[in-house]
């Protein structure tokens, strides 16, 4: 959650605008990693409600960890800022696309961890943002 937001953050200090979500930009994420994320993003709503029908909490956790793994891999092989090297995007569709996924992700985690009991805010005051 951090991780993503901290993108985001960057992102803002060079002076790139957010892009509001579109359909065009989820198209543009083919990177077999941003596919990965994508499909573990989507499965948020189901996965709460899986853990909650079955009367298992502690699968919830799980799941929250396997999209923080899904997006820290999708972050090293698809960075969306400039400073990402050559696998950096090189048009700002592709950053776009690429910074919309990092605020997806963060949106879920962060989500994830308010349903767990750890918000945003539990975490700063543990050290772990």
């Amino acid at each position: 959650h951090a991780d993503a937001g901290a993108v985001r953050r960057w992102a803002g200090d060079l002076g790139l605008a957010r892009t509001e979500a579109d359909a065009r930009l989820a198209r543009l994420l083919a990177h077999p990693a941003e596919r990965v994320l994508l499909d573990q993003l989507s499965w948020l709503p189901e996965r709460i409600a899986g853990a909650a029908r079955r009367g298992r909490p502690e699968e919830f956790p799980r799941y929250l960890e396997s999209v923080a793994a899904a997006w820290l891999d999708c972050r090293e092989a698809c960075p969306a800022l400039p400073f990402g090297g050559h696998a950096a995007p090189r048009d700002a569709a592709g950053r776009s696309a690429r910074l919309w996924l990092a605020e997806a992700a963060r949106t879920v985690l962060g989500t994830g961890l308010e349903l767990i009991g750890i918000g945003p805010a539990g975490l700063s005051h543990t050290g772990l943002l």
